[in-house]
């Protein structure tokens, strides 16, 4: 350096600064491009897969309560607004899940989970499917059913008024005898009827349908004792006589009709209690998915963190270095400028002096 005039070794100096100040730059830039990467897996990848999980959730949730909703609901007049609600709901959860599949498709760890929550999810929507519309039928039918129930209440006492009334102006104790059995049975078969028009539970229903097949073989033996006592009994009681048999024992009544509604409705209620079970796994998939994908993001966020750290920490040491150089060129500079000048500097200092 010392075979350099003084303009070549400013402009070295110079030099030197200036290829600090770049490989700083670089540095720098470097340090904000893996920031700015960090910081896009949080908001581009880590943190919509935490959002995408918590809405298939709130979805699932959402379609489950109209769900509940339309199967509880009495009013066939509300029911189509309600199953609107419901298809509206499930549309959403099919969207969110959809979502859902394209934020997991970035991370192979999630694959499995993915999958074992597609499958349950597919299983909640086809055990559901047809929930609606058999429960607006259900309505329908037992809206028939308690009419059935109601024309049942209401003939069974004209029955026993007619029969009474019959017997009033007959003296034949044998006869009068038959009467009084037939209103014991028919009492019998009428309380054991209403008591199952009251249940909820198949088991009791069936249990007194088939209590009634077998005591109205009683019942009918004294019917038909009674008819060939009485040539006028099956044209005044006939029509009470065939309607109460058939509420009461056959396939086509009230009592066996109302028998299979009840059986409609404990398997709808089984299909519903499958349907919370699988809504119980279905938040539990996701909880797991959730947790999981909270984790990724916390990992991304301490990944981001770990790079504005070095980033600040390489900022710092870079304005160091360049400090240290700039110093170190200074006074490099300042010597090399400073000793050729030293010897003409004295010359002239003893020259003024008179020397």
């Amino acid at each position: 350096m010392s075979d350099l005039s003084i303009l070549q070794r400013v402009y070295l100096g110079f030099a030197i600064l200036v290829a600090v100040m770049v490989a700083s730059a670089v540095l720098t830039f470097r340090g904000q491009s893996e920031l700015n990467d960090a910081l896009d897996q949080v908001t581009q990848e880590s943190m919509p897969l935490v959002i995408a999980s918590s809405q298939t959730q709130i979805s699932l949730l959402s379609a489950n309560k109209w769900l509940t909703d339309v199967l509880t609901e009495q009013d066939p007049k509300q029911l189509p607004a309600e199953v609107a609600e419901l298809q509206q709901a499930k549309g959403q959860v099919d969207k969110m899940l959809t979502t859902l599949r394209q934020q997991v498709a970035a991370h192979p760890e999630l694959q499995g989970e993915m999958t074992a929550l597609g499958k349950l999810v597919t299983d909640y929507l086809q055990l559901t499917q047809t929930l609606p519309t058999e429960h607006e039928a259900l309505l329908t039918r037992l809206h028939k059913v308690n009419q059935a129930k109601g024309q049942f209440q209401v003939s069974l006492p004209q029955f026993k008024k007619n029969l009474g009334d019959m017997m009033v102006t007959i003296d034949d104790s044998f006869i009068k005898m038959l009467s009084e059995t037939l209103t014991t049975k028919l009492s019998a078969i009428e309380l054991s009827t209403m008591d199952a028009l009251n249940q909820s539970i198949p088991a009791p229903i069936e249990a007194a349908l088939k209590r009634n097949k077998m005591q109205i073989e009683g019942f009918n033996s004294t019917i038909k004792d009674l008819q060939g006592e009485l040539k006028d009994f099956d044209n005044n009681m006939g029509h009470y006589v065939h309607g109460f048999v058939r509420d009461t024992t056959a396939n086509e009544g009230v009592l066996a009709q109302y028998l299979a509604l009840m059986k409609q409705q404990q398997t709808m209620r089984e299909q519903s209690k499958q349907a919370s079970q699988l809504i119980v796994s279905i938040q539990n998939k996701l909880e797991g998915i959730t947790t999981q994908s909270q984790q990724l993001m916390n990992a991304s966020i301490r990944a981001s963190d770990r790079v504005q750290t070095q980033s600040t920490l390489t900022q710092g040491i870079s304005i160091a270095i360049a400090i240290s150089v700039a110093i170190l060129v200074a006074s490099t500079l300042g010597k090399a400028i400073r000793r050729p000048l030293k010897q003409p500097l004295r010359v002239l200092t003893e020259v003024t002096q008179g020397d």
